[in-house]
């Protein structure tokens, strides 16, 4: 079965402008209890439901697996929040998404990271835990061993804190392929920022 096929459930996938197969953005619908219930569950963690999870919405239950792992990251992980962004973004910028680096560019700002500063820092050899965080978190993502510096900067926040910074970098990493691969639009409202190049 192709891209442009008909899938089991009777939907098609939707050409782009290009001619590319994009993935429908799904709204919840009373006919889908299963749908409504993790877009529920994912509007209830992020005050709404992004278009990331409109498009995982053609298959209900990828939703509440990949929105399970991501509300984890965000609300149970031991890492500081403005860490955590400064991997989202990192893995943006290496990935080259821009729909993961506008998303989260306000946001880091708001918690005191300047994006295009954590970028540029990310080519040198600074030993800053949040700069270490986000090149292992990069480099996970991109299938890269992470530098034993980077790993040596991070020992002192533990096993289960560098463990989560992986899972992170895994995580935003799948869904920077996934976006990329269906050309997801940016949510309303959020201005497109493209990510600068990554240097390492």
């Amino acid at each position: 079965m192709g891209y442009d096929d008909e899938r089991p459930d009777g939907e098609s996938a939707v050409p782009s402008a290009d001619g590319a197969a994009v993935l429908p953005l799904v709204e919840a619908s009373p006919a889908d209890p299963q749908l409504t219930a993790a877009y529920d569950a994912v509007a209830g963690a992020r005050g709404g439901v992004p278009n990331v999870f409109k498009a995982l919405g053609n298959s209900p239950e990828a939703v509440g697996a990949v929105a399970g792992l991501g509300t984890m990251l965000r609300e149970r992980s031991v890492l500081d929040p403005a860490l955590r962004e400064s991997v989202v973004l990192a893995v943006a910028a290496a990935l080259g998404s821009t729909y993961e680096w506008s998303q989260h560019h306000r946001s880091a700002r708001r918690l005191g990271v300047e994006p295009e500063a954590l970028v540029a820092a990310l080519a040198t050899d600074a030993a800053d835990p949040v700069v270490a965080a986000a090149r292992v978190g990069c480099d996970v993502a991109c299938g890269r061993r992470p530098a034993a510096r980077d790993l040596a900067a991070l020992a002192h926040l533990g096993p289960r804190a560098i463990t989560e910074i992986a899972v992170l970098g895994a995580y935003y990493g799948m869904l920077a392929r996934f976006l990329g691969a269906w050309g997801v639009p940016l949510d309303e409202g959020i201005a497109p920022l493209d990510p600068p190049d990554v240097a390492r």
